[in-house]
C-alpha cells in the first residue's frame, strides 16, 4: 500500500476511484516528503521525551541547557537539522578528545 501510494495518485470522486501514476520526480518528491515528516515527528518525540525527563517542578526555574566545548545553546523550536549539526560537533570533540589525550599519553610512553 506504500510502495503503491509513493508511485501513484489517487482521487475518489462521486463513487468513482481514479488512479493515476506520478512520474519518476513527483513520486521522488513525495518519498522525500514522507522522509522529512517521519524525521520531524520522530525527532519532536525525543525532544518530548527528554525535556519530560529533565523536567524540573521548581517553580523558581523555567528552562534548561545543554552546555558543549563549543557554547551554550537554547532555542525555542528545535528541528532536526540542528539534531544533525549538534551530532556533528559532538563527534568533532569527541575526535579532539581522543587525539589530544593520546598525544599526552604519547609523550609519556
Amino acid at each position: 500500500a506504500l510502495g503503491e501510494a509513493l508511485v501513484s495518485r489517487t482521487v475518489t470522486t462521486a463513487g468513482e476511484t481514479i488512479a493515476t501514476p506520478r512520474t519518476p520526480t513527483a513520486a521522488a518528491s513525495t518519498r522525500d516528503a514522507l522522509a522529512k515528516g517521519l524525521y520531524l515527528r520522530c525527532f519532536d518525540w525525543v525532544v518530548e521525551r527528554t525535556n519530560e525527563a529533565t523536567a524540573t517542578f521548581d517553580e523558581d526555574s523555567t528552562a534548561c541547557g545543554l552546555l558543549d566545548i563549543f557554547g551554550f545553546e537554547r532555542f525555542d523550536v528545535n528541528r532536526f537539522e540542528q539534531l544533525c549539526i549538534n551530532y556533528g560537533n559532538e563527534k568533532l570533540q569527541e575526535k579532539f578528545c581522543y587525539d589530544l589525550f593520546r598525544s599526552v599519553q604519547d609523550e609519556y610512553e
